[in-house]
């Protein structure tokens, strides 16, 4: 492909590069976590350089590097990954301007992976906690269809972690109260609720009864702790729909595993069906304390993943793996993969 060509329509440097000139002899882009350096290059590429930072035309570069000199410096440029094509931001005064801005970093068409996001229907089971944050980032990204599937009732013991119920949803199911702030946030949302607990994989079909098939599943519940994911995992390999899990402890919290094709589900299943033999009646009871911080950091980095997925902007860090977070020494590890 011809790379000018590819910037046809305009061309700038992504949102997330600076120009900087430390010294006359060095031009230098960078991220914050990666660097390009141009040493003693002429002045002309130097304007043209500044000229990309708001974004420019082709025909404007020309004008400061004819014959093949702009191709060779586009094509630099380019190879480097500082520099995107320049776009028509179609939400422009919309909730997802400045998504869209940052999707442009990653993708030539930042457009088309917002509007992937709103067809993308999420069924997310359990409302409580991990299910509160995934909520209020999914709705904010600008998914349009929610199935929420949950038994509980909100209770005041909730209010240090799930930020999206108030007083007036006390002793309201929570699926409802869920329902409720995510009209607020966006009237034109398509939302099914069930107030259902899932103890089997019945349960499940019975739950998702009647409605078209989710698009992707997010698992936030914690109980019964290892089976429940069991559940489904068969339910996803069956019906071939993506999912994702994560977990919250006191010391450390559990990233994914993110899921999306049948050979990876059943490892995953026979890992949970080993340690489903080790269970008994004691190892049944789920962690009874929690702090907010921890809970929204894991479901912030599970989200993450999600939208990343949904999106098509990126591999999700947690594709195929489980990821462990601890708070403490603030790193994210690897310990599974599946």
């Amino acid at each position: 492909m011809n790379i000018l060509k590819k910037y046809q329509d305009g061309i700038a440097l992504k949102p997330s590069i600076y120009l900087f000139f430390p010294s006359k002899q060095k031009t230098l882009l960078t991220n914050g976590q990666q660097s390009f350096v141009l040493s003693n290059i002429p002045q002309e590429v130097v304007q043209a350089l500044k000229q990309m930072v708001v974004g420019t035309q082709l025909n404007t570069l020309a004008c400061l590097l004819p014959g093949d000199r702009l191709e060779k410096v586009i094509s630099l440029l380019d190879s480097k990954g500082v520099v995107r094509p320049l776009y028509t931001n179609e939400f422009k005064e919309t909730p997802f301007e400045k998504q869209v801005e940052f999707f442009s970093d990653f993708v030539d068409d930042p457009n088309a992976a917002q509007q992937k996001l709103s067809k993308q229907s999420v069924c997310i089971i359990g409302c409580g906690g991990g299910g509160n944050i995934a909520v209020q980032h999914l709705v904010a990204a600008g998914i349009k269809n929610f199935i929420l599937l949950d038994d509980d009732t909100v209770n005041i013991t909730n209010f240090n972690r799930q930020f999206c119920f108030s007083q007036t949803d006390l002793g309201t199911p929570k699926v409802e109260a869920l329902r409720n702030y995510i009209l607020a946030r966006n009237s034109d949302t398509k939302i099914h609720t069930r107030k259902i607990r899932i103890n089997s994989i019945e349960d499940l079909y019975t739950g998702l009864k009647d409605l078209e098939k989710p698009d992707f599943i997010l698992c936030c519940a914690d109980t019964p702790p290892i089976t429940i994911g069991s559940w489904i995992v068969q339910y996803c390999i069956q019906e071939n729909v993506p999912c994702m899990f994560s977990g919250v402890g006191v010391y450390h919290g559990i990233v994914g595993p993110l899921l999306t094709h049948k050979s990876h589900m059943e490892k995953f299943l026979q890992h949970n069906k080993e340690l489903e033999k080790g269970l008994d009646d004691n190892s049944s009871t789920v962690v009874s304390s929690s702090i907010s911080y921890l809970n929204t950091l894991i479901a912030t980095l599970m989200i993450s993943d999600v939208i990343k997925f949904l999106s098509s902007i990126s591999q999700p860090l947690s594709l195929n793996a489980t990821l462990q977070y601890n708070p403490n020494k603030g790193n994210l590890v690897k310990i599974a993969e599946w």
